[in-house]
């Protein structure tokens, strides 16, 4: 599972860039627009609209190929709706609306998602702002998916990134002024855990990642430019504890786009590259250009690595008409795959991807929800 951000701009949330993508419109796509080879999408695949969404939001996948994508709407004072998707479905064939655990709560932040196991499914959830400190809550289902235990309050840290990592979730939260800080939830959890600070510095864009049960998190910070920061923690440490992450990576001029699995994407300011590094266990390698992809202003964009190590980049570019781009690589960023187009999206701002050993999932767009099939 992972939920990375998409934004070229650190600190600006996914509402003000929906502002800026419907200020850009179709007519500025095509001043200059790069035309991209035609799908070689299937016929029946292309886009479907889940539904209203209140939040960004993330997607996991299930044993038997399908998916479960969850993300907030806006509901009395907030609701956050798990959606089951068959394997080739275009609906959700199943719904839940989760409640915050008291009356008096919203939902905030990016709910994520993770399927540990057949039929177990874990949902976690900013809330806010009742007096109980530990306002982040995870919500457990053994029947993949349908019904779900009473939540349990895990945390005081919001939801941004998160990340299933062996038995622990990783999850992180976005310009905080607080610093880097991560809190490491078991997927039992009975009660909150503490919260780590990595770093003081205000923590702009996050990401989270992993290296064989290693743990990589990833900011930048605004300075006279862009810097990108990531640290890791090995595996077996505890990832409670701030001294298990070490700093292994510092990238001049370069913001933070998203990170999956040993995937990093970052955008060089100079230019607008977007740039792929891979993690090899104590370090990055060096950087390879994405092909046929760019950053920069009208751009949304995501990563994911797949269980083969297949690094899978979506976009979406006001200079491709708003549509939803994949490139790929098998061979970390020397050699990419021609561009894909999964269609239309200019109604997403906000993008979460999960895909399987041979390539195929779904990338979820949000607000509203769309389900974008990766054949």
């Amino acid at each position: 599972m992972h939920p990375v951000r998409l934004s070229i701009f650190a600190g600006v949330t996914a509402t003000a860039l929906g502002v800026l993508s419907a200020l850009a419109g179709p007519a500025a796509a095509t001043v200059g627009a790069t035309r991209v080879p035609a799908a070689r999408v299937p016929a029946a695949s292309g886009p479907f609209k889940i539904g209203p969404a209140n939040s960004a939001g993330t997607v996991a996948l299930t044993a038997n190929g399908g998916k479960v994508a969850v993300f907030d709407i806006k509901s009395g004072l907030g609701k956050t709706h798990v959606c089951l998707i068959a394997p080739t479905g275009r609906t959700c064939w199943h719904s839940t609306y989760l409640l915050p655990p008291a009356s008096t709560d919203n939902t905030f932040g990016r709910p994520g998602v993770f399927t540990p196991s057949a039929g177990h499914v874990v949902v976690l959830q900013q809330t806010c702002c009742e007096v109980n400190p530990n306002s982040t809550v995870l919500y457990t289902s053994s029947d993949g998916g349908k019904t779900f235990s009473a939540p349990v309050r895990v945390g005081a840290l919001g939801v941004d990134a998160s990340e299933l990592i062996g038995g622990q979730i990783l999850y992180t939260s976005q310009n905080n002024a607080g610093g880097l800080q991560v809190v490491s939830v078991p997927v039992a959890a009975s009660g909150p855990r503490p919260t780590a600070r990595i770093s003081s510095r205000v923590a702009y864009d996050v990401g989270l990642g992993q290296y064989k049960g290693s743990a990589l998190v990833g900011t930048d910070f605004i300075g006279s430019t862009y810097t990108t920061y990531l640290y890791h923690a090995a595996k077996g440490s505890n990832f409670d504890v701030a001294t298990s992450y070490s700093s292994v990576a510092k990238f001049a001029g370069e913001s933070l786009l998203a990170m999956s699995g040993g995937a990093l994407l970052t955008d060089r300011v100079k230019g607008d590259a977007v740039l792929l590094r891979m993690f090899n266990g104590t370090a990055y390698g060096p950087a390879h250009v994405v092909a046929h992809i760019h950053g920069g202003l009208g751009t949304w964009l995501t990563v994911n690595q797949d269980p083969s190590g297949h690094v899978h980049v979506f976009a979406i570019m006001s200079t491709a008409n708003y549509h939803m781009l994949e490139v790929s690589t098998s061979t970390g960023g020397t050699a990419w795959t021609r561009a894909t187009d999964l269609g239309n999206a200019i109604s997403s701002t906000a993008l979460s991807a999960a895909t399987d050993s041979t390539g195929r999932g779904l990338v979820l767009g949000t607000v509203p929800a769309w389900g974008y099939p990766v054949p």
